[in-house]
């Protein structure tokens, strides 16, 4: 006990010693980053003025750092990491979109299970599920070609806390994947109480019945589409980008 309070008096005799010495240093010129900062020997310390933005950015480093280790975790690797646009999830940066908003929803609701992020090309929906990864610590992170290896990934597909999926409906249906399978995962996940995100340029059903392109429903059964109405499930048209979620 002794040693300990020993210890908090040395640390505070250095802090007031410190304080004292920065009293007497010419502080008004000093700015981040300046040749002058660089070279002072208590710049950083209890007392200097630049102290609580130092301490913020030491703060916004160690978030980057943890979201770049959940994005690896999540199965994207370094170099997609440093693109540009992953890094303005990382540091974020990205702007205010539906498919983020509607992201960030799912990850703080208690009921939701399945989000499907509808619309076409450059609308943020990768953006949406790279943000997901990066925020949580409990995430997977797959395109849907890779879901003819549900067989080997399959428990790994299962356990994980987020499982999102992008460009659902470009996969070979037929080659080592069914419709059935998808179902079966999505089964697993729903009793699980996980939550899945897929990402999808498909609409749900088909608006015009002489429509030849496929719908989510056309592709997966009406089974996969009563699991993405609510009160579990959720589609969100991403056509603008922008909007309410």
């Amino acid at each position: 006990m002794d040693d300990w309070l020993a210890t908090v008096e040395r640390i505070q005799l250095t802090q007031k010693k410190h304080l004292a010495v920065i009293a007497t240093l010419p502080c008004g010129t000093c700015t981040m980053g300046s040749p002058t900062a660089k070279d002072c020997g208590y710049y950083g310390k209890v007392g200097c003025k630049h102290q609580d933005e130092i301490e913020r950015l030491r703060e916004e480093d160690e978030k980057i750092r943890w979201r770049e280790r959940n994005l690896l975790v999540a199965g994207l690797d370094r170099s997609m990491i440093k693109d540009p646009n992953v890094q303005m999830v990382v540091r974020g940066q990205l702007e205010n979109r539906l498919a983020i908003r509607a992201v960030g929803k799912a990850l703080c609701s208690p009921s939701l299970r399945f989000l499907v992020l509808g619309g076409p090309h450059r609308t943020g929906k990768t953006m949406a599920l790279f943000y997901a990864c990066a925020t949580r610590t409990s995430t997977t992170y797959i395109r849907s070609q890779q879901l003819s290896r549900i067989e080997q990934d399959h428990d790994r597909w299962t356990s994980t806390q987020i499982l999102v999926v992008n460009e659902l409906g470009r996969e070979n249906l037929g080659n080592g994947f069914t419709a059935s399978n998808l179902d079966e995962l999505m089964a697993e996940r729903e009793y699980g109480n996980k939550l899945t995100i897929f990402a999808t340029n498909l609409p749900m059903r088909k608006v015009n019945p002489h429509d030849t392109s496929p719908s989510l429903a056309d592709r997966y059964g009406d089974l996969f589409a009563s699991r993405i109405a609510p009160p579990i499930g959720a589609y969100v048209i991403c056509n603008d980008g922008r909007g309410e979620a």
